[in-house]
């Protein structure tokens, strides 16, 4: 016996079902898009701004999740406090690349430049609640799962359009 075929009306939809998925893909690779360009934008800006001493509170590797193979995501996370023109901030800003869901090795190199004491902190004169620890590491123009969404977009827009044109 072979297989059922699908409906015309079936086909349909679910080229119009992959057509969405392709646009809210695209939407998501373009909310990273715009994070990549803005995480630049600061690092380039950063190299002018002031310093102060802060204080590290915390330094702790928070895991985001596991995979079945036993290897965990991490984020690396600090939590600083520092005085500007006699108003204290709060900080969580390491550096200017993404640091949610890397690898416990990575999570580890990034914490162990950082303990709880004295530390210098850069802050945006003119909005001094934004603030950097590590203002050397440069941020890629395009992370990686912006690369993959924008492909997965694409790939899906593709299998989209093939199945709504089979259906004309």
């Amino acid at each position: 016996m072979g297989r059922k075929a699908f409906s015309v009306t079936q086909e349909i939809v679910f080229g119009l079902f992959l057509l969405a998925m392709a646009l809210i893909l695209a939407a998501a690779a373009g909310w990273y898009l715009k994070g990549d360009r803005e995480n630049v934008r600061l690092f380039g800006a950063s190299a002018v701004w002031p310093t102060v001493t802060g204080q590290i509170g915390s330094v702790q590797i928070v895991e985001t999740g596991s995979s079945e193979d036993s290897n965990s995501w991490c984020e690396p996370k600090v939590d600083y406090t520092y005085t500007v023109a006699g108003r204290e901030y709060a900080g969580t800003r390491i550096k200017f690349s993404r640091l949610k869901n890397v690898s416990n090795k990575t999570a580890r190199a990034v914490t162990a430049n950082y303990a709880v004491g004295a530390t210098v902190v850069a802050y945006d004169p003119a909005n001094p609640q934004y603030s950097v620890l590590d203002r050397t590491a440069k941020p890629p123009a395009i992370t990686f799962w912006t690369g993959v969404l924008f492909v997965f977009a694409a790939i899906v827009l593709a299998l989209a359009v093939v199945m709504l044109s089979i259906t004309a």
